[in-house]
């Protein structure tokens, strides 16, 4: 029905539920993208969100990401039906040896996070607001949608974060100055 019309055309829908009649007017737009798709890097800049902390690469999940890592994390088959397209969820697409992330043996390439310090993450600015609330001498909690939970040193992650950089050739993250 959708093909007989274009871009920017006014709809009109008359629709009938328990027999009471419910009218709708809108006009056609495509400017919803769902999070979780087919990103081109060339195109689009929101593919350069990252973030790097405790020796993890964390990135908006997307189509490109689960045809890389489904052999890493089998769970993420999930999002390839394009009813779980519409719920954003962040990746760890890296976790750097010797770092704090790697030395929790739980938290690897392919994990998807729920929890950080208890609050639910969907976005990259969820985590970045949830790792903010933390303080020199706390713990970041994290949790990932397969059940693992991993608890890292606020202190040991700043005191990582010059050797990793330097290490792996990365900007420092400014997030590490929000929770100094």
């Amino acid at each position: 029905y959708l093909n007989r019309f274009t871009i920017g055309d006014d709809m009109h829908f008359i629709i009938y539920r328990q027999g009471e009649k419910l009218e709708f007017r809108f006009k056609l737009d495509d400017e919803y993208l769902p999070p979780i798709r087919k990103i081109y890097p060339e195109y689009e800049k929101s593919f350069t969100d990252y973030e790097v902390i405790g020796g993890m690469v964390l990135m908006p999940l997307s189509l490109n990401h689960i045809a890389i890592m489904i052999d890493k994390n089998p769970g993420m088959s999930k999002y390839l039906k394009p009813e779980a397209q519409h719920d954003a969820a962040v990746l760890i697409t890296h976790v750097f040896p010797n770092s704090q992330a790697s030395k929790s043996r739980v938290l690897t390439s392919g994990a998807i996070l729920d929890e950080v310090n208890g609050e639910k993450i969907k976005t990259l600015d969820d985590f970045r607001n949830a790792v903010r609330k933390s303080q020199r001498g706390d713990f970041l909690t994290i949790k990932t949608t397969d059940k693992m939970f991993a608890v890292l040193s606020v202190d040991s992650v700043i005191k990582d974060e010059d050797f990793l950089s330097a290490r792996y050739f990365y900007k420092k993250s400014a997030l590490l100055e929000d929770i100094k």
